[in-house]
């Protein structure tokens, strides 16, 4: 199938198996794109950058009129163009960022320790003694994390990197079925939709409450494969 039928069979039918071929077909472009474009003069990681790149293919997909004239590969050609200014506007962040990122584990582990210990969220008092941190450097590194936490009911914490945040939401709009979207948005809140309880996501489905838990299982998956693809554990 060539580029225009496979839009037009995601776009009549919600196949997503035909997006997905469809985008994978560009991936080489994005690729050579972010070589040619930026090459080792980033600090933002190449597998962040071709997220982006795929998500503007997406963009691209669902915008894209055939009777405009142009080609798709001309029209995703130029959504890619968009990948320099993610890197602008991210990789200043990134850079000022870096020594934070750094010590993100250090905190996220200490923070667990201390749940553990004390049955309830540390202080960050309590944090700096742990860690022997300064009580500054830990209000520094807080707001970087993301705990993104499927069981029990994906607690999306409040605060979160912007690079952990393209991961997921590269991840959800790539890899998750439409299903698995509901799922996942119903259960976190995720970009303000309405939170709701598990059954409630059930009866909504036409699925049991077990399919549903089933389903978090797979999205937990998703994510895991998608972080360690991207390296997220080094930020």
């Amino acid at each position: 199938m060539n580029d225009n039928d496979l839009i037009k069979e995601y776009k009549e039918t919600g196949n997503i198996q035909a997006r997905n071929q469809l985008v994978s077909k560009y991936i080489p472009m994005i690729r050579s794109q972010i070589n040619r474009r930026f090459g080792s003069g980033t600090i933002i990681p190449k597998t962040a950058i071709e997220s982006e790149g795929i998500a503007q293919i997406i963009k691209a997909i669902d915008n894209y009129d055939p009777d405009m004239g142009a080609s798709f590969s001309t029209h995703a050609f130029n959504y890619l163009h968009k990948m320099s200014r993610y890197v602008n506007t991210y990789g200043h962040t990134v850079r000022q960022s870096e020594e934070v990122f750094g010590m993100v584990s250090r905190v996220k582990e200490g923070q667990r320790s201390l749940r553990d210990k004390l049955g309830r969220e540390p202080s960050n008092l309590e944090l700096s003694a742990k860690l022997k941190m300064s009580e500054e450097q830990v209000k520094r590194v807080l707001p970087q994390i993301k705990n993104v936490q499927i069981d029990m009911g994906f607690d999306v914490g409040k605060h979160y990197s912007t690079i952990i945040e393209d991961f997921v939401d590269y991840t959800r709009k790539f890899e998750f079925t439409p299903q698995e979207m509901i799922v996942f948005d119903g259960s976190t809140g995720y970009n303000g939709a309405e939170k709701m309880k598990a059954g409630d996501i059930a009866k909504q489905l036409k699925v049991s409450p077990a399919q549903v838990s089933h389903i978090k299982n797979k999205i937990a998956d998703k994510l895991k494969v998608s972080f360690e693809a991207g390296n997220i554990s080094r930020i």
